[in-house]
């Protein structure tokens, strides 16, 4: 199962950036490769950024230094100077902007955010594959978890629709609103085409300097090609993935070796 690789570029920030543990913050360090007009080269992020960005949620998990490190040196800072702060309004976009150091209490709060709709996306998946599911109480556990992470009540949009059917329009309104203000278009062009009906199709390059933006993007297109999300069979990691295959049930080959470890010394 090839996956299609995200229309985006991204152009990184000229530093590198560390976490300062002690400080809870992540700090800019030394400079990256620069082109001759002062900017770093732009680059494709790979596919299934935001699984791999919604691992980071909980500081308390044993991986969670070791993930959080490769991370940020791997992609840099998340290009967000602040948390929104009127918890009231619905579906704030994020404060995006260049900062010389983040919050790594920003980072699980928005972490815990893609988590919870990927998670949203995969029950309504799941419940469009098999009929049997309990969608409805799935949905309610993931709308708890979004109020405690600082959205706003539910029940102010909800009403008494099954939330089977307004779920769908939830996770595309907060997925949109946190695209605002992040994703730029460039190169459009205007192509001739006898397979449309208007006679012509518009290409275009997006791009974007801002990593939150791209991981909101990278979810955006899970969701509009239907992509899988999984869960990591291996029982003592649970980490979110997506999938290279569809067979595939753990997030990597050192999983599923410790899978089948444990297995065999339980037999």
């Amino acid at each position: 199962m090839k996956k299609p690789g995200m229309n985006l570029l991204f152009y990184p920030r000229p530093y590198k950036a560390r976490i300062e543990w002690d400080e809870k913050i992540v700090q800019v360090i030394v400079p990256f490769y620069m082109d001759k007009c002062g900017q770093p080269p732009a680059k494709k992020l790979p596919r299934g950024i935001s699984s791999r960005f919604a691992n980071l949620r909980d500081p308390e998990s044993y991986y969670f230094a070791q993930d959080f490190d490769r991370f940020v040196a791997e992609f840099g800072f998340l290009g967000i100077t602040d948390l929104p702060k009127e918890h009231f309004i619905i579906f704030q976009p994020p404060q995006y902007g260049e900062h010389y150091k983040e919050n790594i209490s920003w980072w699980v709060h928005y972490a815990q955010d893609v988590y919870i709709l990927l998670r949203l996306y995969r029950v309504l998946k799941r419940a469009r594959e098999h009929e049997e599911y309990d969608a409805e109480e799935a949905i309610d556990g993931l709308f708890s978890m979004w109020v405690k992470n600082g959205a706003p009540r539910m029940g102010r949009v909800l009403d008494d629709t099954p939330l089977i059917k307004v779920a769908p329009r939830i996770m595309a309104r907060a997925i949109a609103c946190s695209l605002t203000g992040g994703i730029n278009i460039s190169d459009m062009n205007v192509v001739p085409s006898k397979g449309s009906p208007i006679g012509f199709t518009i290409t275009e390059q997006r791009y974007t300097k801002y990593l939150l933006a791209a991981i909101y993007f990278d979810l955006w297109e899970l969701i509009t090609n239907s992509l899988p999300v999984e869960i990591c069979a291996y029982s003592e990691c649970n980490k979110l993935f997506t999938p290279k295959r569809k067979t595939a049930k753990y997030c990597s080959g050192a999983c599923r070796v410790a899978a089948y470890r444990k297995q065999k010394s339980n037999k």
